[in-house]
């Protein structure tokens, strides 16, 4: 169903509040003519059947606790003093009804201390039967409002009727509908004030049950607003002409009923055809936002695959232009390293040549850092993880920056507090990360200011590497913008402090291929900086002895991964093979089979839920076709769904969603506690 219309939403609690003040001011009205004894108020007309006074107070109740309902849904205390007024309203219906079966007086008629008199009835002051019940159904019905909505409905329907059919039988004059025999009869005002209250009662709440409908931008919430006011009002109109008509001897009562029915066709015929045009212009409107959605959307795909081509062509613009660069730097490199060392040239000589070098350094490490946006962009990054000592690694790349620092007179100082220090990396990519936080400090932190790098246990067992400086810091506008690939955080800052902003791109990319994250927090302007490194340490048992160790056996595996969502596919499969594993990615359970003839492979990693088979079953076909180890992940987390997947051979059962360190763990354990049934090739073959 399309959206609520919000106009028409609140159009509809303001008819519920003004129909709850109506009839509340209806109620009070008569209350105030029995008190003062204004027949005008009791009874409209002399010749019209009286309001009693506890169907006056049982109205006043209702129109009051309805309009308590609609107050905002936080005042709790005014929804409850609504449902008071109504359940009062009711018992003293259900009272009355209950004199009228058991034939006793409970004295509740004279409650108000009058005792009002009326020829049409052997019970003056109590109210008729079809009011006790319709009171006490719209009664219930406020009282359920917002507990049992259907239930409500229904009530609040069925009273509507019991009114319109009164109020019908006062427009046509049959005085027999408004009449039950001795009982005293239902009053003009009491039938209105009921419909009333039921037109208030159903547009209370215009969001719930058959009202979504009615307040729906659909093509059905158009008809129905077009259609039901005059399948509702273009019958009771004819009635009363054809039978006004026929009571002043226009015409008999053949020709009114043929007038009747003529009448009926014509007019139902003119709403049928006028909702008819709306809907053909409707359907009209939508084939031409159908093409022009899908005129955009062709657009947008071109829009597309252009930005992917140039992105590609920047790609390799900047591998070739990366890779020709450092071809003339290399013998500048030799020539000028060689002759700084050269002590027969004068010291200012030696310094200029010193000078060279650093320059030709920082465009090396520009270069790298060209290649390395590249390569992560294009996911050809392949890491070679071992067990390293975080503690170890972060002192040893301090202690490379120690001379750096000193020299620009800012302190630099270490803190190594973690104890499950032993991660699994690759150590080179490791270090390179702790490198540009260091490089991007020393940048951004002036003379005598400090930085300080920490290594701490954090939750979940993850470790932490926290790098605290002083210095410019970053203002809350820049955050966003502060690891964007050639977009600087602050391009101001970037032309005063040089570089192209690369370095935080490339350390948060590696930290999240190791499957950890890189946050930045600061305070503001010359308030200093605080960037967190969290990478998953190891568990119990999976440590190496030695850093230095590989993770695992050490070898890369050939992986059949089989998962039916694309976007999942893909990204499992760039993190499988970052870790140098040979990885062949399938969406269904045929491509699974296919890819496995002929091709043994030493690990399944498969979804439970294919679209064409079950990967119980995948596992148990492959099993047949020779030793396979399986690992499930999937979204079904009971006990049940675990123990089937062992049973059905799956070595083990992972819970969606999984970070790359719980699937790590298990390709460890499941090919460290089992010996590989099927050797590998140890290269990167295809596929």
């Amino acid at each position: 169903m399309s959206g609520i219309n919000p106009t028409l939403v609140r159009r509809m609690e303001a008819t519920a509040k003004a129909a709850a003040l109506a009839v509340a001011a209806i109620g009070a009205a008569v209350l105030v003519g029995w008190a003062l004894n204004i027949p005008q108020l009791k009874s409209l007309s002399p010749n019209l059947a009286t309001m009693k006074m506890n169907t006056a107070a049982t109205l006043f109740l209702c129109g009051v606790a309805l309009w308590l309902k609609m107050r905002p849904p936080a005042r709790r205390l005014t929804h409850q003093v609504g449902e008071t007024l109504a359940a009062f309203a009711a018992i003293i219906a259900v009272l009355t009804l209950t004199q009228y079966i058991f034939n006793i007086d409970l004295h509740i008629d004279e409650a108000l201390g009058l005792q009002p008199v009326s020829l049409l009835s052997a019970y003056p002051g109590r109210m008729s039967v079809a009011t006790g019940v319709c009171v006490f159904s719209i009664a219930t019905a406020i009282l359920l409002l917002d507990h049992m909505r259907r239930t409500s409905q229904a009530l609040t329907l069925f009273t509507l009727a019991m009114a319109v059919l009164v109020l019908t039988s006062y427009a046509y004059g049959v005085r027999e509908l408004y009449r039950v025999k001795i009982f005293s009869s239902m009053a003009l005002h009491t039938a209105a004030g009921l419909a009333l209250l039921c037109v208030g009662q159903l547009t209370a709440r215009p969001r719930r049950c058959v009202h979504r409908l009615l307040t729906s931008d659909s093509i059905g919430g158009h008809m129905t607003r077009g259609m039901l006011p005059a399948v509702v009002i273009v019958p009771l109109l004819v009635g009363w002409v054809r039978l006004k008509g026929q009571q002043a001897g226009l015409y008999g009562t053949e020709f009114g009923l043929a007038l009747l029915v003529l009448s009926t066709i014509i007019i139902l015929v003119a709403v049928v055809w006028y909702n008819a045009t709306l809907l053909d212009r409707s359907e009209a409107e939508r084939l031409r936002l159908e093409t022009v959605r899908d005129d955009l959307l062709t657009r947008e795909q071109s829009a597309r695959q252009r930005a992917e081509n140039a992105i590609l062509a920047r790609d390799q613009f900047l591998a070739v232009v990366s890779h020709e660069l450092r071809t003339p730097l290399t013998p500048i490199m030799l020539l000028a390293t060689a002759l700084s060392k050269n002590r027969g040239l004068p010291t200012d000589v030696i310094d200029d040549l010193q000078t060279i070098c650093d320059q030709i350094q920082i465009e090396s490490k520009l270069i790298g850092d060209l290649l390395d946006i590249v390569s992560l962009g294009q996911g050809a990054v392949t890491l070679r993880p071992l067990w390293i000592d975080v503690n170890q690694v972060a002192r040893s790349t301090v202690n490379t920056f120690l001379p750096r620092f000193a020299h620009k007179q800012v302190r630099l100082s270490g803190d190594y507090q973690a104890s499950r220090s032993h991660i699994c990396a690759d150590p080179v990519r490791f270090a390179q990360v702790l490198g540009y936080l260091l490089d991007n400090a020393l940048k951004f932190t002036p003379a005598e200011g400090q930085v300080s790098l920490r290594t701490f246990d954090d939750a979940d067992r993850c470790i932490g590497i926290e790098l605290i400086d002083d210095g410019v810091g970053i203002r809350a506008e820049a955050m966003d913008r502060l690891f964007g690939a050639f977009e600087p955080g602050d391009l101001s800052m970037t032309r005063a402090y040089g570089g192209l902003g690369l370095g935080l791109k490339i350390a948060r990319a590696l930290v999240e291929l190791h499957g950890g994250s890189l946050s930045a927090a600061s305070e503001g302007t010359n308030r200093g900086a605080k960037f967190t490194v969290r990478l998953p340490g190891a568990t119990n048992g999976t440590a190496a002895s030695q850093p230095g160790e590989p993770c695992g056996n050490g070898s890369p595996r050939r992986i059949l991964l089989v998962e039916d969502n694309v976007q999942t596919l893909r990204a499992m499969e760039r993190l499988l093979r970052t870790r140098g594993h040979l990885v062949k990615a399938v969406t269904s359970a045929g491509e699974a089979l296919a890819a496995a003839q002929g091709k043994p492979f030493d690990l399944l990693i498969c979804d439970i839920g294919l679209p064409d088979s079950t990967g119980w079953d995948l596992l148990g076909t492959l099993k047949e076709q020779g030793p396979i180890i399986g690992i499930a992940v999937s979204g079904f987390a009971t006990d049940e769904d675990r123990d089937r997947s062992l049973k059905a051979g799956f070595a083990a059962h992972l819970v969606k969603p999984i970070d790359m360190s719980q699937l790590e763990q298990a390709i460890s354990q499941t090919l460290i506690s089992e010996q590989a049934l099927v050797p590998s090739s140890g290269t990167q073959a295809e596929l």
